[in-house]
């Protein structure tokens, strides 16, 4: 297996999640995605920098503690402007999958990331711009 740069794997795992969880982001249109985090700002902003030069989208973050986070969007439902949900614990995870918001099987990633190779088109400027 090859070995990735921590930044480049947590990029492709955004990425993922945002397949993942079924939300679509229409990057002709709007070319903004937003995420609402749960992990430190520090941590994230890295990502957030990469991802914002390689995908070319204006990313929108709002930082916040995860279980505020779950209680917000819970609370908004479909009229939340949140195209993506980092989470620090699994616990706010398990609430959003128990309330039927993100199916379980959508929240793993696979073992083996050659997986990944099999991309839908829309994120094949993923690769291409080497994140995947």
């Amino acid at each position: 297996m090859k070995k990735l740069s921590l930044v480049k794997f947590c990029a492709g795992a955004l990425a993922v999640v945002v397949l993942g969880t079924g939300l679509a982001v229409n990057t002709q249109q709007s070319k903004t995605l937003t995420i609402y985090s749960g992990r430190e700002e520090k941590l994230i902003d890295p990502l957030i920098e990469k991802a914002t030069k390689d995908l070319k989208l204006k990313i929108q973050v709002r930082y916040a503690d995860t279980a505020e986070l779950a209680i917000a969007l819970f609370e908004e439902g479909n009229n939340s402007r949140a195209d993506m949900f980092l989470a620090k614990d699994a616990g706010a995870l398990g609430t959003k999958s128990a309330s039927g918001q993100i199916p379980v099987n959508k929240l793993i990633l696979p073992r083996d990331l050659s997986q990944l190779s099999d991309l839908p088109s829309t994120l094949k400027v993923l690769q291409q711009a080497g994140v995947l």
